[in-house]
């Protein structure tokens, strides 16, 4: 009989530890739920902020570059906020890469011709790595002579 009462109840302790643990859990607010941040949302849509910090270790840039680059880059996040909602993801692509050239027009007449070719060869290793190099125009293959 003592068995059954210990038994019981340690049985009954497990249950209402776990019972108020449950309550604590669903106490928790709904915000704590990971959703995805927008830095998510821009790679869905081939777009991310420039790694201003990471410019600034590899190129040792001036603060005048710093603040340059960071307005650049406010501006080009801004433009692609501003993207309407309607478009269709050709468009947005499209309007994406707009953004995006006149944002890395932009980098490159704030960096030094050294600090450039860095930069590139940097952003070429990191696309190369993880596959989102953009395919190299090829040279048109000459069309064979039509014989007669």
């Amino acid at each position: 009989m003592r068995t059954f009462v210990r038994i019981a109840a340690i049985t009954g302790g497990l249950f209402l530890a776990s019972a108020t643990f449950a309550q604590d859990k669903a106490a928790t607010p709904a915000a704590a739920k990971p959703t995805a941040t927008a830095t998510t949302a821009r790679v869905s849509d081939n777009y991310m902020p420039l790694p201003i910090a990471r410019m600034k270790e590899e190129l040792k840039l001036s603060d005048e570059q710093m603040n340059k680059l960071k307005e650049a880059d406010a501006v080009a996040q801004k433009e692609k906020g501003a993207l309407d909602a309607k478009l269709s993801s050709e468009e947005r692509s499209a309007k994406t890469r707009e953004i995006l050239a006149r944002r890395d027009k932009q980098v490159n007449s704030i960096l030094t011709p050294e600090q450039n070719k860095q930069w590139s060869a940097h952003a070429r290793t990191v696309a190369k790595r993880e596959g989102t190099m953009a395919p190299q125009p090829t040279k048109p293959t000459e069309k064979p002579a039509e014989k007669k």
